[in-house]
């Protein structure tokens, strides 16, 4: 498996800060730091995507990809 891909066999994926295998019903989804300041892309095979991080790795500074989440998480 790759960073960022998903086992079809158990439905896990990897966390992209500390590498700590998570269950996609764990995962949180954020807006890369260097994105939500608005600066895109840094490379050709880069996009606007989200990165999956792990309970531990969620940090306040973080911006969840969902609007209506990350809206539920600040109240």
């Amino acid at each position: 498996m790759r960073l960022g891909d998903t086992c079809l066999l158990c439905l896990c994926r990897e966390c992209e800060r500390c590498g700590a295998t998570i269950d996609v019903d764990e995962e949180h989804q954020i807006v890369p730091e260097r994105y939500a300041k608005g600066v895109g892309p840094m490379g050709p095979n880069e996009d606007w995507g989200y990165i999956d991080v792990c309970d531990r790795c969620l940090q306040d500074s973080d911006r969840l990809y969902d609007d209506e989440l990350e809206a539920e998480r600040r109240l």
